[in-house]
């Protein structure tokens, strides 16, 4: 037996059991775990190579179904951590473009890592749409339908807590507000689990000698055209329509906003880099974001979108490129 089949079938079980910590530790306390659960899987793949990483996801899926005997449950691990980390492999591994044997040394050898993130941005749009298509028609539709599982889903949350039932207008308004950001925000919370997991899985590796590409510079990374191509149309088509077409566009366009605002924290990093005290800058910097983070992560997507055209303007100059 090779010795990355043990080590695959560890690190799957390892995620598994990270991924199970939010149940049984509960979410005070298993909130980190579950967070970087897809580590050992990308891990696996970045220090053995996809073979490894994918013999890990299967071990992970098998591990975390039998441990809460559950399909539906394993199909929660499938999309939220084999998923990512499958994408992930898939392109962190592959060399750059034009570029047929790379060296381990040099990062423009390998694949870009705004392209990774881009194209790792498109499958929560992806399950968005697929997701639309496959709900049960209902009279109010797509919004209508979340309601009313919302509203359910929170009527037996309340009863099983012993609380008071809603007044109807604020149980109206808490409903509401939950089917308008809900599928935007797991989006975006899926692709921030799946680029820190993926940053914490490379960082691993290389501190282990054993990373099979280099850390890219992430201080460095450009998001391709396409990407803000697309999220240009979808943000037009979420202003223009409404009902379940605009409805989806707005969902989706939350999703594809988060390799900007990621850019955006990039410009944040760069001009904290320039100053006398960038830590203290950044510190300060991150508790306010904290603390107003609705109108921070806008203002962040805002900036990145800045530095995008900016980026877009070198580029057609001919006076940038990616590591």
């Amino acid at each position: 037996m090779p010795p990355s089949v043990p080590i695959a079938l560890a690190a799957g079980i390892a995620s598994a059991l990270l991924y199970a910590s939010m149940l049984v530790l509960g979410p005070l306390l298993g909130a980190v775990p579950w967070f970087v659960s897809s580590v050992p899987l990308i891990l696996a793949g970045l220090t053995l190579g996809r073979g490894a990483g994918l013999l890990a996801c299967a071990a992970g899926v098998v591990a975390f179904a039998l441990m809460s005997l559950s399909v539906v449950a394993g199909l929660l691990y499938l999309v939220s951590d084999t998923l990512p980390a499958l994408v992930i492999l898939s392109l962190a591994l592959r060399p750059a473009p034009g570029v047929p044997s790379p060296q381990p040394s040099r990062p423009e050898d390998w694949y870009p890592p705004g392209e990774i993130l881009a194209r790792l941005a498109l499958v929560p749009p992806v399950l968005i749409v697929g997701a639309a298509l496959l709900a049960p028609a209902h009279e109010g539709g797509l919004t209508g339908f979340l309601g009313t599982s919302i509203g359910g889903a929170l009527q037996q949350a309340l009863s099983a807590s012993g609380q008071d039932v809603l007044d109807p207008e604020t149980r109206d308004a808490v409903v509401r507000n939950a089917v308008m950001l809900l599928p935007g925000m797991l989006a975006m919370s899926w692709l921030v689990r799946a680029v820190v997991a993926g940053a914490l899985a490379q960082a691993i590796a290389r501190r282990m000698g054993r990373a099979l590409r280099p850390s890219p510079v992430y201080i460095a990374m450009q998001v391709p055209a396409w990407s803000g191509v697309l999220f240009g149309i979808v943000a037009i088509l979420a202003v223009l329509f409404g009902g379940d077409l605009g409805y989806v566009a707005w969902s989706v366009a939350m999703g594809l906003s988060l390799p900007f605002m990621l850019l955006g924290f990039k410009l944040v990093h760069a001009v904290a880099r320039r100053t006398p005290y960038p830590g203290m800058l950044l510190g300060v910097f991150y508790v306010v974001f904290l603390s107003v983070s609705a109108l921070a992560i806008v203002a962040m997507v805002l900036a990145g979108l800045v530095e995008f055209l900016a980026n877009l303007r070198r580029r057609a100059a001919g006076g940038a490129s990616e590591e």
